[in-house]
């Protein structure tokens, strides 16, 4: 390290320099980042707590940290993005980890599954999902309970491997769409839909109004 930093005169200047910069960068950040904020609920009121100095303002990170992670999407479809976000990282693991095993593979991938649609509602989706994390289970139980050597000798006697997970990484392309945007274009049209009732209403004849009562927009309490 000295002979990299310090072997000559211009490369301990340069040394000196940079770490200098860097204790510099560091005390504006910590001194911009350590702000009393949190509380604040818009930019007056940090405003007003910082008094003039130089400061973050977390009290609008802390409020509205569901939009900047989510923009507007739904509240009711957050699952949507979260489970494909999820989904994300396992489909990666076979291309980036080598370490981690097949069956390692799926019992990640079926746990998720089974998390997501268990806790959407419904006995059927319960029942589903309890069936993923017992197929999860089982196979986590059969990865631990035997070593890799022995699985290798199981392998090359014959036995039953599962699908490679290459399956579900080329599959996820066309997962993601569906999650992410399928949902939030059918809300857009339930929404746009609903909207357009009452303009709808309005250009309808007499005659035609007292036949559709469903239809009727409600007045605005």
């Amino acid at each position: 390290m000295r002979e990299n930093l310090f072997s000559g005169v211009v490369n301990s200047i340069l040394t000196v320099l940079s770490v200098a910069f860097v204790i510099w960068a560091l005390i504006g950040v910590l001194g911009w980042a350590v702000a009393p904020t949190w509380e604040a609920t818009n930019l007056r009121d940090c405003q007003d707590i910082l008094a003039g100095h130089h400061g973050a303002c977390w009290g609008v990170v802390n409020d509205r940290w569901q939009q900047l992670l989510f923009g507007f999407y739904p509240k009711d479809l957050y699952w949507r993005p979260i489970l494909a976000f999820v989904l994300l990282f396992i489909a990666m693991i076979p291309v980036l980890f080598n370490m981690i095993t097949r069956r390692m593979n799926w019992v990640l991938l079926l746990a998720t599954l089974g998390v997501a649609v268990a806790t959407r509602g419904g006995m059927v989706a319960l029942v589903i999902g309890l069936v993923l994390l017992a197929g999860a289970a089982l196979i986590a139980v059969q990865l631990f309970a035997t070593r890799g050597d022995d699985r290798a000798e199981q392998i090359a006697a014959g036995a039953k491997r599962l699908p490679n997970p290459l399956i579900f990484t080329m599959l996820f392309p066309f997962i993601a769409p569906w999650l992410l945007w399928c949902s939030s274009l059918a809300w857009s049209g339930r929404a746009s839909a609903r909207a357009s009732v009452p303009a709808g209403w309005r250009v309808l004849p007499p005659s035609w109004k007292h036949r559709l009562p469903r239809l009727r927009p409600k007045s605005p309490r």
